[in-house]
């Protein structure tokens, strides 16, 4: 495969530097055009100035599959700085494609942006079906667009500590590595493409990863033999420093450099960050929070036995007592990857994706395989917004403390897919099996762990943290994660 020549490269990136700057000099801040400066709602700090100045360097060099990661701690504005990068691109017509790993993460990306972003998965993949030879549906892959792929342009991906580099498989439904995947559809045929990978490592990584491989530029080298440019800004803006949110952040992600046994981290309580000593009186004041904000409060813990608990408190404070069934109105959680229809145009509902309870179909209520299922129809918050839906639903979930379906459930729901398949095709009626392989795996929304919160943000959170699970790096990273989903208020719960 040939790469593109540098009169290409030229042409295509000519309006990224004023023209009065040669490629073979190092770009300076200093003849930056003011048209370029414009683009920036903020002044630039010596770091932001750098940072800027390299990532304009590589988006104007010719290169071949090389990747640009930009690291940064919430508060040290590197966010800021690339949506100020993107709007000028766009104003001076180079096409963008903006992505984070999940609806919510994109959704965020967007508003800061200016710009559509959507998921990884909705940019790069298509579903494919696969059947054996006597026509049952047995897995389902994912391939790439490929009459998307590899389309001239800048591709920015937020929060990419979350991208995975491991095969993952849900049931059907199989994924090779996602950052692998990423790679081939961004430079297919043009290598020449610019990836810009941003993100903070002091995030929790991957599950099942112990870091982020997105962010690793020796990952990058020693498994792909692919270059990269790192840049990591680590200057906390002024208005940052400000929050006392961010403040106590920067003081968690100190500890995950230190060599402890144990945790020792004394919070300053003031307007930003407050305390309520017990779990009633934090239930109390989330649902009044709540229920002024539903879309921007959120209760965040550590584990799916304790955000069971804690569901079950807020439906209780909420309604009187604890319904049997979801009424309307109540907010959801996917918790497995969820596809609108087989097929080369699936759309898919990512793990994480909140939701609220439109309406139960209550004749629809019905136990199969001993697990309980309904026709749901759902408001979902999704990367383009807020759209309605209707599909086959599994209620046991919600009121146990497994994060999803257990897999000799699902075993026994693929022997009866397969059977049904069989029968259907025999008695020349229509297959039941994909709603029910398919089905909405749901728990409440109310409270979720800090995991399935990553990559969103609500201006105010109630925090239980538990004791610390695991080692106390994972715990910190956990610890921190969760403190910068807030964007206005925290409240740390005691769990008496």
């Amino acid at each position: 495969m040939e790469s593109a020549s540098e009169e290409e490269f030229n042409e295509f990136f000519s309006a990224v530097l004023p023209d009065s700057v040669s490629r073979a000099e190092e770009p300076s801040s200093t003849r930056f055009s003011s048209e370029f400066l414009k683009s920036f709602p903020f002044s630039l700090h010596a770091e932001q100035d750098d940072a800027l100045r390299q990532m304009i360097d590589y988006l104007n060099r010719p290169t071949d599959r090389e990747v640009f990661i930009l690291k940064g701690a919430a508060g040290t504005g590197k966010t800021s700085l690339v949506c100020g990068l993107i709007k000028f691109l766009t104003a001076k017509g180079h096409p963008t494609f903006l992505a984070a790993p999940t609806g919510r993460a994109a959704r965020v990306f967007s508003n800061k942006a200016n710009a559509d972003a959507c998921t990884i998965h909705h940019l790069i993949y298509r579903p494919l079906d696969e059947f054996n030879e006597s026509g049952d549906l047995t897995k389902i892959r994912f391939e790439l667009k490929m009459e998307d792929a590899g389309k001239k342009g800048f591709y920015f991906m937020d929060e990419a500590s979350m991208i995975s580099d491991s095969p993952t498989t849900e049931g059907l439904f199989q994924f090779e590595s996602l950052l692998d995947d990423l790679i081939k559809f961004v430079y297919f045929q043009q290598p020449g493409n610019k990836l810009i990978l941003m993100g903070d490592d002091a995030q929790l990584p991957p599950v099942s990863e112990s870091f982020s491989p997105a962010l690793r530029a020796s990952h990058f080298l020693d498994r792909k033999s692919i270059p990269s440019t790192t840049y990591e800004l680590v200057t906390v803006q002024r208005q940052a420093r400000q929050s006392s949110i961010l403040s106590h952040a920067h003081e968690i992600k100190k500890l995950q450099s230190l060599e402890h046994e144990s945790l020792f981290f004394e919070p300053d309580f003031d307007e930003e960050v407050a305390e309520i000593p017990n779990l009633k009186d934090a239930v109390n004041a989330f649902v009044e929070a709540y229920l002024h904000q539903p879309d921007e409060t959120i209760f965040l813990t550590y584990s799916n036995a304790m955000a069971l608990k804690i569901n079950q408190m807020i439906r209780q404070r909420i309604w009187g007592e604890i319904p049997e069934i979801p009424l309307p109105g109540e907010k959801l959680l996917v918790v497995r990857n969820h596809y609108k229809s087989s097929g080369p145009e699936a759309e898919m509902i990512a793990n994480g994706e909140q939701c609220h309870l439109l309406k139960i179909k209550e004749t629809s209520i019905h136990e199969h395989l001993g697990l309980e299922w309904a026709d749901l129809e759902l408001e979902i918050d999704t990367y383009r917004g807020k759209e309605f839906y209707q599909y086959r639903s599994l209620l046991s979930l919600l009121n146990r403390r497994e994060p999803r379906m257990l897999e000799e459930e699902y075993k026994l729901l693929l022997m009866w897919s397969r059977r049904e398949q069989k029968l259907a095709e025999k008695q020349g009626r229509k297959d039941r099996s994909f709603l029910y392989i398919n089905a909405l795996q749901l728990k409440y929304g109310y409270c979720i762990t800090g995991h399935k919160a990553q990559g969103g943000e609500w201006k105010t959170v109630f925090l239980l943290p538990e004791k610390p699970y695991g080692s106390i790096q994972s715990y910190t990273k956990w610890l921190y994660t969760t403190f910068t989903r807030a964007s206005q208020k925290i409240y740390l719960v005691g769990n008496k």
